[in-house]
């Protein structure tokens, strides 16, 4: 079977389970679908039935990176700045303290484990603890609407999950995209090689020009078509720029898509494009991750990634539990909203395969810190939300429901 043609057949089961069954699966058990589509791609991958063979994953190089920029261009269309103004200062300071405290907490574990290595130093243990510190950070979206509306009511809580899984998304691509410019393989042929803060603007740059270009030439079209189109256009030119320049193509598309939100008139239309294509090309990075995954018993790759899935569940919990304390309002929230939070999501395994695309010593590690992430939380993660939002929201039908509801 050719290789297109699996492509094709991949494309068009994700299209189909993304608009057929993700949402009735959402609604009748209360799960945020992900995690089974990791183990149909582990099944074809080359270590099971091998439809998927390691070459023809690397002939799939360039979906992937539609499929990374679509998904930075997502995250970044959610930095509405008229709407974010609007969310009290008190969430946006519960949001980035467990944020930060997660990073800080995952960073500092898995730094401690790779240094008890025999010829470990901290300039190489580093980078990979940086990158399962941003990884870490990340959280799924998805399962606080489901888990929201799975109780049919809103609150202040559901408004801190939703800005805090944002927080998390942008934290974790944020520092994910600064540690690919100071970890950045030197270009042969340069006379002299940007510097990390160089690298950096490089790496903004791209993703300012390419919403820039975008807003310039169709910022006022109304074809859905056309605009597609073009979308598709500037998010390939954004990761392809970033992705032979060693850089993150999530990064820069994110950027893209903070300008393309807050410039163009054309919002909605942008955002509906997203969220009609965003869950299926999700479903086949999934795929396509999950063949690419490796599962294997070495003590070198299983002690860290344990010693990952810990420290986030203490970074998650325990951050978000600090920093409730700290700003008084364990009333309000509640001590274990952070719980809330443990989905790990498709976006940070988006982070994973970027360190995947580049090789390296810890690239297996990485990738399969992010993969036993999502196996582990992405299927209970709606039902944890619900659980949490239970006993904070108030009652259906009293005045204090509607008043949380904007009723």
């Amino acid at each position: 079977m050719s290789s297109g043609l699996i492509l094709l057949l991949v494309v068009g089961f994700a299209f189909v389970a993304a608009h057929v069954v993700s949402d009735w699966v959402a609604r009748k058990f209360v799960v945020v679908s992900g995690a089974e589509y990791l183990a149909i791609g582990l099944i074809l991958g080359p270590n099971a039935l091998g439809v998927l063979s390691a070459d023809r994953l690397v002939q799939f190089a360039p979906v992937t990176l539609l499929i990374l920029g679509f998904l930075g261009l997502a995250l970044g269309m959610r930095c509405h700045l008229p709407t974010l103004v609007r969310v009290p200062g008190i969430t946006w300071r519960l949001a980035f303290a467990q944020s930060f405290l997660t990073l800080i907490t995952v960073a500092a574990a898995i730094v401690g484990v790779l240094l008890l290595r025999e010829g470990m130093t901290l300039a190489i243990a580093l980078p990979p603890a940086i990158a399962l510190g941003a990884i870490a950070t990340v959280s799924l979206p998805q399962a606080v609407d489901v888990g929201a509306r799975a109780l049919g009511r809103e609150g202040p809580t559901v408004q801190l999950l939703r800005t805090s899984s944002l927080v998390d998304g942008l934290v974790g691509v944020c520092v994910f995209g600064m540690l690919l410019t100071l970890d950045h393989v030197s270009m042969l042929g340069v006379h002299r090689a940007p510097t990390p803060t160089e690298w950096g603007v490089i790496a903004t740059g791209i993703g300012v020009a390419s919403g820039a270009l975008f807003y310039l030439f169709l910022g006022g079209e109304r074809s859905a078509d056309r605009t597609v189109i073009a979308l598709t256009g500037a998010t390939l030119m954004a990761t392809g720029a970033a992705a032979h320049l060693d850089l993150s193509p999530l990064y820069s598309t994110t950027v893209m898509g903070v300008i393309l939100v807050n410039t163009t008139g054309q919002r909605e239309l942008l955002q509906d494009i997203l969220a009609r294509a965003e869950r299926p090309l999700v479903f086949v990075m999934l795929v396509l991750a999950g063949a690419a995954w490796s599962p294997g018993s070495d003590v070198a790759v299983v002690i860290p990634v344990a010693v990952f899935l810990l420290a986030r569940v203490l970074g998650k919990i325990g951050g978000a539990r600090l920093a409730t304390r700290a700003n008084g309002v364990l009333g309000e929230h509640g001590p274990d909203w952070g719980r809330a939070l443990l989905g790990q999501g498709s976006l940070a395994l988006a982070l994973a395969f970027t360190w995947l695309l580049r090789g390296g010593e810890s690239q297996h590690l990485v990738f399969s810190a992010a993969v036993a992430a999502m196996l582990l939380t992405d299927l209970s993660a709606a039902r944890m939300v619900r659980n949490v939002l239970a006993p904070l929201l108030p009652p259906e039908g009293t005045a204090d429901a509607g008043r949380a509801a904007g009723l």
